[in-house]
């Protein structure tokens, strides 16, 4: 292989404080690509069902993949994985900006981090050379000051990622920033980070990433390039993820109080088009991106104790839990909430949906003034804005909810579990399965729990549903590698194309890109694989981009099960598979038994047990898992 890698991975043991360079395997590189894919073989054979995730044995790792510091479009992303402790199995991540290039031009592929340092310390790389170093003066630190501080010690050029208070006092869905606001937000890796000591990795180098075939690269570069200015990308480039915002209230995609309801028009005041307008300062875009949907804000006014502020705006899922699922439309109060979620590093899908319980518990009288310390009433921003503080410094009714839907409503009881929605532990997205239901199966079956990203369902059906027509595209274009979900509301037929397209977002995880880059038109494969074998030498088909996808998902479900997950948690909350009350015409009742059956047909997974079956596992070169799920 010639191409894509920097042919090292630094390995840490922080409780020896020891430091290790080691060669990248070729058939890693091979099987896995990279990204959460190599995350995922290291996880499994390193840690055992009895390591909690935080246990110092719980490995943390961070990678890049042969996408990454390239010239190829939307090239800045890495992933980060490790036992989850918001789910207590596989646990995956994924942040783009401009750290995870930096790291490769620093000389490292990734980082696997074990162990709990005495003390809190940060690692520092600069140009092929790593360092621990103490970070007394760091902790405590919000995410930005961690980052200004680091910047003054070490110079303007260096990227950084790190965790906040949130991610130091163990919230189980605090995540890790980057460039000031750009998140690796869900499943609470920010805390598996806080359990080690680790408050940063500073990272800066001058290396170039090797390129198979510079020509071939620079002419699909220039080729992907004209396809994204002509597509969907456009859209967000123009207008960020909120764009989508007035279509998703429009037919009932956006969660309503709690997702109680599926009517909610105020919420097309959070449209690009309308007040999100007035906040807006200019786009953000991350490294070799042509879509630029990150948006910088300023608010100019205290908003809930939060001094006027600039930074990263809120996204479209941020909008919708802070916003919809709150009954609340006041623009301003998202952006605060957003901005102290980025701060203190939290997970804003958690964040909200955990909130949104609390306001239920409130409303149903479980929860009231002297458990909270203020009134909860819907529509009510600025609180929302006060609880995300309390979770994250843990303090009053915050040190419960920083515990996560499971663990909060049953300390709480009374009925609470019924509306502590989430899947394996995990707060549910910003996308309706009753609209599109081949989300359902999406949230139910995905490995790190509920996730919009692990088959991007709503996209695809949404292009060719309700955005096609809008936007004007050609919908025998939109075939995502010759995947069609078929009629929006059917549960039938959904197990295949769903399968299929999850291993193909599995992959895309690996080598790492972002999603908004197969949406723009490039959904053949054949410019997926052309860009990856320029770029390392390999020789990949769009078929071998399934096939890799396959053994993704089929290893991390294997660790699932490991960790004692099974059939039982491949389930939605019972309030999303039927139309809610108020519910627009395009919501429709699920069966999800019909999806998971499907699905469990084609994915070869025993229905009793939920474990990919021998022959399935073996075909796709995991025999050594075979012989730990299958012992006999």
């Amino acid at each position: 292989m010639s191409g894509g890698y920097m042919e090292k991975i630094l390995r840490i043991d922080l409780s020896e404080g020891k430091l290790t360079e080691i060669p990248y395997p070729d058939e890693w590189k091979e099987k896995y690509l990279g990204g959460s894919g190599v995350a995922a073989r290291i996880i499994y054979d390193e840690v055992t069902p009895d390591i909690d995730a935080f246990d110092p044995k719980n490995a943390l790792c961070f990678f890049t993949g042969p996408y990454t510091g390239t010239p190829a479009p939307s090239s800045g992303r890495y992933g980060v994985a490790a036992k989850s402790p918001l789910t207590g199995g596989w646990g995956e991540s994924s942040c783009s900006g401009y750290w995870a290039p930096e790291l490769k031009f620093a000389g490292f592929d990734g980082v696997v981090v074990r162990g709990k340092s005495e003390t809190p310390v940060y690692l520092y790389i600069n140009d092929g050379k790593p360092e621990l170093m103490p970070a007394k003066e760091l902790w405590g630190r919000t995410t930005l000051e961690t980052e200004h501080l680091l910047r003054d010690m070490h110079g303007d050029k260096i990227k950084v990622t790190c965790i906040g208070p949130a991610g130091e006092k163990l919230v189980r869905f605090a995540c890790i920033i980057s460039d000031e606001g750009r998140a690796a937000g869900r499943c609470g890796l920010g805390a598996v980070m806080g359990s080690k000591n680790l408050k940063a990795i500073a990272v800066q180098g001058t290396k170039g990433v090797p390129i198979a075939n510079k020509e071939k690269l620079d002419e699909l570069r220039k080729e992907a390039a004209k396809i994204i200015r002509k597509s969907v990308g456009m859209m967000f480039q123009t207008e960020g993820t909120s764009a989508s915002v007035g279509t998703s209230v429009h037919v009932g995609d956006f969660p309503v109080k709690n997702w109680q309801l599926g009517n909610f028009p105020d919420g097309a005041k959070l449209d690009s088009a309308a007040d999100y307008r007035k906040i807006l300062v200019k786009k953000w875009p991350c490294y070799r991106c042509q879509v630029a949907c990150g948006r910088w804000v300023k608010i100019e006014n205290e908003v809930a104790d939060v001094q006027p502020f600039e930074g990263h705006g809120p996204e479209y899922e941020t909008l919708g839990v802070f916003g919809g699922a709150l009954l609340n439309s006041n623009i301003e109060t998202i952006a605060a909430a957003n901005h102290v979620c980025n701060n203190y590093g939290l997970d804003t899908i958690s964040t909200g949906g955990i909130i949104a319980f609390a306001y239920e518990a409130y409303e149903k009288g479980i929860l009231n003034k002297a458990d909270i310390g203020f009134d909860l009433k819907w529509g009510d921003g600025e609180a929302a804005v006060k609880l995300t503080r309390m979770i994250a410094e843990r303090k009053g009714i915050g040190e419960l909810l920083g515990e996560g839907p499971v663990i909060a409503s049953k300390k709480i009881g009374k009925g609470s579990e019924e509306f502590a929605l989430h899947v394996k532990g995990m707060g549910m997205p910003a996308h309706d399965p009753r609209v599109y239901a081949g989300v359902a199966g999406e949230y139910a079956l995905s490995n790190r729990g509920a996730c919009h990203l692990q088959g991007f369902v709503e996209t695809w059906q949404g292009i060719e549903s309700f955005y096609g027509p809008e936007l004007g595209l050609d919908m025998e274009q939109t075939r995502f590698f010759g995947q069609k979900f078929g009629d929006l509301h059917a549960s039938v037929g959904k197990g295949m194309p769903l399968y299929k397209v999850m291993a193909i977002c599995n992959t895309f995880d690996a080598l790492p890109f972002c999603k908004f880059i197969p949406i723009c038109d490039l959904h053949g494969g054949r410019e997926i694989c052309e860009l990856t074998n320029a770029i390392t030498g390999m020789d990949l088909t769009p078929a071998d981009i399934i096939t890799i996808g396959e053994r993704l998902i089929a290893l991390k479900r294997s660790f699932n099960i490991r960790c004692g997950l099974s059939r039982k948690d491949d389930r939605l909350p019972p309030r999303l598979l039927i139309p809610a009350p108020d519910a627009p015409e395009q919501h429709g009742a699920i069966d999800l038994d019909i999806q998971m059956k499907e699905f469990y047909e084609v994915a070869d997974w025993d229905w009793e047990s939920g474990k990919p079956n021998k022959d399935r596992l073996v075909k796709l070169g995991l025999s050594d898992v075979v012989k730990e799920l299958w012992p006999k």
